[in-house]
């Protein structure tokens, strides 16, 4: 995509508003940032902070204590790294069942221990437990991404976590105990990735903004304290 002119997708932190800048080129930003996950065919605008970083910053603080979910990874130790993701993955999924946010703000994120604890829990608290899982089997926090952004299949907004592993990343999803490269995700379309060392906006490539991520404007707006209501209530099983 080199010489490609960008249109970015600007988050306003502090009330969850997405505008896209109108007419304006923006050239990818040099490779500055080694870390930033520029994924599923975006490019990754880093952010000095957002709305979410409170609630960010305390769930990746939480770690993981529970015996009940790392008992069973404990051969995970001795497998490759993304042998580890597909572990990780599978085991978190058949641990915890899905469940709606039920707190009253509607957009609450749970620690791992929270979520394990009850065994339950949205899209949201899936990537944070599984990335606090690998992140007790070794694996660096530098590598581990939460991205949150629009899954056309439900037309709703979604959470994943996002694994690097040698340079490639792998998106470890709540509706299949696949390991899917970010390339074979389809229908995703990222807004917003969470990372240990950062945040980031994802851009799209001028002119090919995704239809589902124009029309997400308008939902947003509608409600500009949280993500209540665009939560996927019943999410399908990925194949």
């Amino acid at each position: 995509m080199s010489g490609s002119l960008w249109t970015p997708i600007i988050l306003a932190a502090a009330s969850t508003v997405i505008l896209q800048t109108p007419g304006r080129a923006l050239a990818p930003p040099a490779a500055s940032a080694a870390d930033a996950p520029s994924i599923f065919g975006t490019i990754a605008l880093p952010l000095k902070s957002t709305r979410f970083d409170d609630r960010w910053r305390r769930v990746l603080r939480s770690g993981l204590a529970a015996r009940q979910l790392l008992a069973p990874l404990a051969a995970a130790r001795r497998v490759p790294p993304a042998e580890q993701l597909r572990l990780v993955n599978a085991s978190v999924n058949a641990r915890i069942r899905y469940r709606p946010d039920i707190h009253p703000s509607g957009d609450h994120w749970s620690t791992a221990q929270q979520t394990v604890g009850r065994s339950a829990g949205d899209c949201e608290d899936y990537a944070i437990a599984k990335l606090q899982a690998l992140k007790a089997l070794g694996v660096p926090e530098r590598d581990l991404f939460m991205t949150i952004g629009h899954e056309g299949s439900a037309d709703a907004v979604h959470a994943v976590l996002v694994a690097r592993v040698d340079g490639r990343f792998f998106v470890l999803d709540n509706r299949t105990d696949q390991l899917i490269p970010h390339e074979r995700y389809g229908g995703f379309y990222p807004m917003l990735t969470f990372g240990a060392r950062s945040s980031w906006l994802h851009g799209y490539e001028r002119g090919k903004t995704p239809a589902a991520v124009r029309a997400m404007n308008g939902a947003v707006r509608s409600d500009q304290t949280s993500l209540n209501g665009l939560a996927d209530p019943a999410p399908k099983r990925r194949q």
